[in-house]
């Protein structure tokens, strides 16, 4: 890594539910399709980690609902474990997981059993995580079976005001977010679904204009919102068309000082289960969205999971897990090279037969003195009856990747 509207069918999402507990679904047709049993400790769903300016932070979510944060100091082989909370504070097991870096904390969003979303809090170096706060509570069973809330900070480049916003399709199709209100949180509907196109799975980042929520319909489609910071209304930022028989599946996003960037698995109609594209699209500012294939229809080799993006100040990372043939799976990197739709690919780690990865997340540590790529990934040698937590880092320029143990299966 150097620097340098639609006639699809009904879209059938990837397992996108991050580090979920036990019961979440798993992809049908994936080499890893079969639900892991009760008593499984991390499963193969994504576990977020993000870069705090000194430490690496990934958290997951065992079986029995816990919920709890892993710690790496930069350099080490070893990460240092801090229990978060043993179940949500109405009693409820959490489900699913999000994180967001500060200038000074970490920050989970996290939905428990019930569909109460519940925000938790460490200031650097402390090691101690806040008692979970109440974000809100939504209608679960939305038509994807897609409810994870998703956290972003508001202190990027250019922009001085700081809060955290979270957002999440609830179980009625209503695209929704909330924002920090003072030592509270404010609700706001972002678009309705309706009852034959319901939002079902979102995501979201801040830019130094505004939100940006890039939100996947049962239609297929990609759709984007907008709301300038301060008190505006929300608006409709673009689409993107899918052909006959075509989808969004998934999608990953993040902001460059200049474009919205998204990851994206899409499915090309193939006849696949699962998508067989991974498709970056970006928008600048007062711009419509543009694309292009990272990874073209190859029926040989479908993804497995949602696709993860990050930028590094200088460019972006992307990740993936495919399917290269019935019983080898790989771990797969891109760096952006010299302009913003040339992409350099790197194979991170494969793995054979009952071996297995869940859905990979990426960081990147700007600022270290020795920065490096960083994807974490539920790793498994069981075909996921039970996993552990994997991470794999890359020096600044190099090519080599190095495989660590974040918890063992």
């Amino acid at each position: 890594m150097k620097s340098t509207q639609s006639t699809a069918r009904p879209r059938r999402a990837l397992a996108r539910v991050t580090c979920a507990a036990a019961g979440a679904a798993t992809l049908a047709g994936s080499l890893l399709a079969a639900a892991p049993p009760a008593g499984a400790a991390v499963l193969n769903t994504a576990c977020p980690v993000v870069w705090n300016g000194s430490v690496l932070v990934t958290a997951a979510i065992s079986a029995t609902g816990q919920l709890v944060a892993y710690e790496q100091v930069l350099g080490a082989t070893s990460w240092a474990k801090f229990p978060v909370a043993t179940h949500a504070p109405d009693g409820e097991p959490l489900v699913t997981v999000s994180m967001a870096a500060t200038a000074n904390t970490v920050q989970i969003a996290a939905e428990d059993d019930a569909g109460s979303i519940w925000f938790y809090q460490q200031s650097d170096s402390t090691g101690v995580w806040s008692k979970g706060q109440l974000v809100g509570s939504v209608s679960q069973g939305n038509a994807g079976g897609l409810q994870t809330p998703q956290i972003a900070w508001t202190g990027v480049p250019r922009h001085t005001g700081t809060n955290s916003v979270v957002t999440v399709a609830d179980g009625s199709g209503n695209l929704l977010m909330w924002y920090q209100n003072g030592g509270g949180w404010s609700q706001e509907t972002v678009s309705d679904g309706t009852s034959s196109d319901e939002f079902d799975d979102a995501v979201v980042t801040a830019t130094d204009r505004g939100i940006v929520i890039v939100s996947l319909r049962t239609d297929g489609g990609f759709y984007s919102f907008f709301q300038p910071y301060g008190a505006n209304p929300w608006v409709s930022d673009g689409t993107i068309d899918v052909g006959p028989d075509q989808s969004f599946d998934s999608v990953a996003v993040t902001w460059d000082g200049t474009n919205v960037d998204v990851d994206a698995a899409y499915n090309s109609g193939t006849g696949l289960p699962n998508p067989d594209e991974l498709l970056f699209a970006w928008k600048p500012d007062t711009a419509g969205w543009s694309k292009k294939d990272i990874l073209g229809p190859n029926s040989a080799k479908p993804l497995d999971y949602t696709p993860a993006i990050t930028f590094t100040g200088s460019n972006l990372l992307l990740t993936t897990d495919q399917a290269v043939s019935s019983t080898q799976e790989r771990l797969d990197f891109w760096w952006q090279g010299s302009a913003i739709t040339n992409f350099n690919f790197e194979s991170v780690a494969t793995a054979n037969g009952a071996n297995g990865y869940g859905p990979p997340r990426i960081a990147y540590t700007e600022g270290a003195s020795a920065p490096e790529a960083v994807i974490v990934a539920p790793f498994t040698t069981n075909n996921f009856e039970t996993s552990g937590l994997n991470d794999w880092t890359e020096p600044f320029a190099s090519s080599i990747w190095t495989k660590h143990v974040v918890t063992p299966a």
